[in-house]
């Protein structure tokens, strides 16, 4: 299943911990303004972290009671400013960021006395709160922080070790800028740097945080990152302290280049992951391709089943990596949209599984249920490949003006089909199977030479190894040739085989010596014929292909040759046009009713 977002199945909150924890930090830091700055995260969050988070404020109280009853009054009016905007019919995620810079700025003020420092604050807050705003992702992963929040926790930190480790301050400054640089956003590293100047003047020279954030840049070039690292320092080193300083900056400079922030970002690991199963399925690729190759001038046979298995394997290598830039495409385009027709929205989660199917979640801002219908989908219509159904809509019980919506894509047409064999009293040499893949749904007939025990092995065997090869991505006429070509011996069978795409409205039916294929429409039978021969008689075949535009309301009637044409006339007669299980029944009832002489499969696809 291919997905933006993660959703948390554990028992335990894992999110109280952490908020917990962050709670102690900031408490202990005694930073009013990074207080202010971090609490419209825990706002967003459940009523049971809030209560957390307040409770392990409970050491500001020791620490500075007047910071703890500001703080207070701060929640308070927060909260009131919410519930008044919200009365307004306002934008509360555009507003809060400027309320949030707006506090800063008049709490530095009463305490500085200096204009340029309060406005200072009043835009480093503004850009903590607006990069926080550009994904609500986060919310739902644990262990996932924001960057934003893990550069406010940094800073924090700082703040701590710098009160009990003064002589200290710089070094821990340093480290927590190179942490933020080689984590966060280049606005969040510049945001910091200034943050942590306001809070302890002069603390990091504006000269090492060009070094570190130039550092930061060549991450992904670490011999590169060394190079410049010792040309930038080496020249700065005079004594033995000195050295040691500059070599616990080279390992976390290091460690952050090849890990990233701890238990930040589990998109990246996921990424990493498929990277790697990406190149793995190459690697596999190209050893089948290369035995291809040898195989060539040994067995045609084994070359050409080798060959096609590297393609499969090359095109699934393809496929894992496509599929996140397809689903990425797609959210883009979603939130193009809404920006365009000014919806606003706290959150956009996208999904697309194997079968083809898009899943849409959203959280809407003050829009009402009624417009789903008459203004969401319409819009969506123009840019998912395909139409979109509303399976839930739930207003937000913690937050007002929140609307929850569940969308999820169904294709144009749906294929119902079902197959039964008529046979005497002896082991039936008919195999039949009706499987879904991706985007198709597969209906095939195979029909073993002669009867009886040989007949069915033959015809399973081609069944099965179809069924193998599709799921491993090779390609439907790729496959009957190398089964013809594993295959040969004194006993053959046929294979007919119908591909319907949903999406595309078609299907692709393959032949290989098969009972003509009928395909009834408004009312008229339409006979598809194919001239190749049985798999497993020749070395090579030519196996039939023909593409066809579906309408609903289509029948598709497959048989062995034991049906004959003037059955299907007699049935279509007396058909009822029922679901295509009662429709197989009805037509295996009046075969029945005849002695046959040789197995007779029919299967029955209806276009809906």
């Amino acid at each position: 299943m291919r997905t933006l977002t993660i959703q948390n199945h554990s028992s335990f909150d894992w999110n109280i911990l952490i908020y917990a924890s962050i709670g102690m930090i900031f408490s202990i830091s005694g930073s009013l303004q990074l207080l202010i700055a971090l609490f419209p995260f825990i706002y967003i969050r459940s009523y049971k972290v809030k209560a957390v988070f307040f409770l392990s404020l409970i050491p500001l109280f020791f620490v500075s009671p007047n910071l703890f009853y500001q703080f207070f009054i701060f929640v308070v009016g927060y909260h009131l400013f919410g519930y008044f905007t919200l009365l307004c019919k306002g934008n509360i995620m555009k507003s809060e960021q400027f309320y949030v810079g707006l506090s800063a700025f008049s709490l530095s003020l009463i305490q500085t006395s200096d204009i340029r420092t309060a406005v200072s604050f009043l835009v480093i807050q503004m850009i903590f709160y607006h990069e926080n705003l550009k994904s609500f992702e986060w919310l739902k992963k644990e262990f996932n922080l924001s960057q934003s929040l893990y550069a406010i926790i940094t800073v924090g930190v700082i703040s701590i070790l710098g009160k009990f480790m003064p002589q200290y301050a710089y070094l821990f400054a340093n480290l927590g800028l190179i942490f933020i640089c080689f984590g966060c956003s280049p606005l969040l590293s510049i945001a910091s740097f200034f943050l942590i100047n306001l809070m302890s003047t002069g603390l990091i020279s504006f000269e090492s945080f060009v070094f570190i954030y130039l550092l930061s840049l060549l991450r992904d070039h670490l011999g590169l990152m060394i190079l410049v690292y010792f040309g930038l320092f080496i020249s700065s080193l005079n004594d033995l302290n000195q050295i040691l300083i500059m070599g616990l900056y080279l390992v976390f400079f290091l460690l952050l280049s090849k890990e990233g922030i701890p238990l930040q970002n589990e998109q990246i690991k996921e990424s990493n992951a498929k990277a790697f199963l990406h190149k793995q399925l190459l690697n596999f690729s190209l050893i089948f391709d290369h035995l291809g190759t040898y195989y060539e001038n040994v067995s045609q046979i084994e070359s050409s089943f080798l060959k096609s298995m590297s393609k499969a394997l090359d095109y699934t290598s393809k496929k894992c990596i496509s599929d996140d830039a397809s689903t990425d495409s797609l959210k883009n385009q979603i939130i193009y949209i809404f920006e365009g027709y000014e919806i606003s929205y706290e959150e956009i989660s996208v999904e697309e599984n194997e079968e083809g199917f898009i899943r849409l979640n959203c959280a809407l801002l003050h829009f009402h249920e009624n417009d789903v219908k008459e203004v969401l989908l319409p819009l969506l219509d123009h840019i998912l490949p395909t139409p979109m159904e509303c399976v839930g809509i739930q207003n937000s019980l913690t937050h007002l003006g929140i609307l929850h919506v569940e969308l999820i894509s169904k294709p144009p047409v749906q294929i119902d089909a079902y197959a039964d064999s008529a046979h005497n009293n002896r082991t039936c040499g008919d195999s039949f199977s009706i499987f879904n893949h991706s985007r198709s749904v597969y209906c095939m007939i195979s029909d073993g030479m002669g009867v009886g025990v040989e007949a069915s092995k033959i015809s399973k065997c081609i069944i099965h190894l179809f069924q193998r090869m599709i799921f491993s991505n090779i390609q439907e006429i790729e496959a009957m040739n190398c089964i013809n070509k594993l295959l040969q011996s004194d006993a053959y069978a046929t294979c007919d085989v119908l591909a319907f795409d949903r999406y595309r409205k078609s299907v692709i039916i393959c032949k290989s010596a098969a009972n003509p294929t009928y395909l009834i429409r408004k009312g008229e039978l339409f006979a598809i014929w194919g001239n190749s021969l049985p798999i497993g008689i020749v070395a090579h075949i030519e196996v039939d292909h023909i593409h066809v535009e579906v309408e609903k309301g289509d029948w598709f009637v497959m048989s062995s040759d034991g049906v004959h044409v003037e059955e299907i006339l007699k049935w279509m007669k007396e058909s009822e046009n029922l679901c295509a299980r009662k429709e197989v029944e009805r037509f295996m009832k009046m075969m029945k009713e005849v002695e046959r002489s040789d197995d007779s499969t029919i299967l029955l696809a209806k276009v809906k």
